[in-house]
């Protein structure tokens, strides 16, 4: 019987605990790791889009939800500046050259979303997620046809290209493909990006 590792053990320690106790885990975390407190902040308020209990749409307004998703991105992405450049590094893109830092920085604000979404899939809240989908794709749209980019993304500018075809395939790949984008919501917000969004994984 194989032995589950430490991430395992301790989420299945979590998943024990009630309301109150998870308060307080989190508590613990952020008094010893400060830095995480805004993306504990941010996964809760992609998680809070599928938290109404109530079925597929509940009682929450969805065009609400995306837009307050897509925001806080973009004030998130806006605020950054070049003293921010000193958080641990994560790059995904695998770039070594003197931006590198720059891209690991934009996107740690958006991983924290993208991984609420991916949590929301996998515990069967699709709808919740797609939300989430939605309210990333926006924000990062919004941050490549605007002009208030914020002191890092105008360094990369091509940022909010790569990072939606990142948030873009990890969806396909965590439904499998099997749950689009709906057609109207890319014509109407996301234009420019239809072929992107309308390509299917690669196998």
């Amino acid at each position: 019987m194989k032995t589950r590792g430490p991430r395992a053990r301790a989420l299945a320690r979590l998943d024990a605990l009630g309301p109150a106790e998870l308060r307080v885990a989190l508590e613990c975390v952020i008094a010893l790791q400060p830095h995480l407190v805004d993306d504990i902040g941010r996964i809760a308020a992609a998680l809070s889009a599928g938290s109404d209990g109530s079925g597929p749409s509940g009682d929450r307004d969805p065009t609400t939800e995306v837009e307050a998703i897509a925001s806080e991105l973009e004030e998130e992405i806006v605020s950054l500046d070049i003293l921010d450049l000193s958080r641990p590094p994560h790059n995904p893109f695998n770039y070594d050259d003197d931006t590198s830092k720059t891209w690991e920085r934009l996107h740690q604000a958006v991983t924290p979303s993208v991984e609420a979404m991916v949590r929301l899939v996998q515990i069967g809240r699709l709808v919740a997620g797609m939300r989430v989908l939605q309210g990333v794709l926006l924000g990062l749209y919004r941050l490549r046809e605007g002009d208030r980019g914020g002191e890092l993304l105008a360094g990369v500018p091509e940022f909010p290209d790569d990072a939606a075809a990142w948030v873009w395939d990890t969806w396909q790949r965590t439904t499998r493909g099997r749950l689009p984008l709906p057609q109207e919501f890319v014509r109407h917000h996301l234009p420019k990006w239809t072929p992107l969004l309308r390509a299917r994984r690669r196998r």
